[in-house]
């Protein structure tokens, strides 16, 4: 059995804080447990509106937003529209039974999509890549987790 690459494997310092946003309790509860064991440092919240909230704050600001698409009182991709407003350097995956999105904005475009249901390592390699990719803002294009 191959081990996941743990977050930060390389340095000491701060847990990446991953945000879950999802208006189904058991699917963040899910999400928070799977995090936790990959060493991670999972936030949920049920309410877009909460997650918003959360990242206007300068010391609760996640690295990345795992979100589902369809949610009361605003979407997943406005939820990434307006976090990327807030927090330009946003690491974003849409996790939607539902991923096919061709029209979106730009500035709502995920940097990754998670089609549900899917595997921990699925989930694990897609936020590995994230956290330690390179590119810069302007260059994201969405992470297939079962490329290569």
């Amino acid at each position: 059995m191959s081990s996941t690459p743990s977050p930060r494997a390389s340095g000491s310092g701060p847990k990446p804080r991953i945000l879950i946003v999802d208006d189904e309790p058991s699917v963040c509860a899910v999400l928070v447990s799977v995090l936790t064991s990959l060493g991670y440092e999972p936030v949920a919240m049920l309410d877009p509106r909460a997650a918003l909230r959360m990242m206007e704050g300068i010391d609760s600001r996640p690295d990345v937003l795992i979100t589902d698409f369809a949610m009361p009182h605003m979407s997943g991709l406005e939820l990434i529209r307006q976090g990327r407003a807030l927090q330009p350097e946003l690491k974003t995956i849409l996790a939607s039974g539902e991923i096919d999105q061709p029209d979106t904005p730009v500035e709502a475009r995920p940097d990754a999509y998670l089609e549900k249901p899917f595997s921990t390592r699925a989930l694990a390699g897609l936020l590995h890549s994230l956290l330690e990719s390179d590119a810069s803002p302007s260059a994201k294009r969405p992470v297939d987790p079962t490329g290569p």
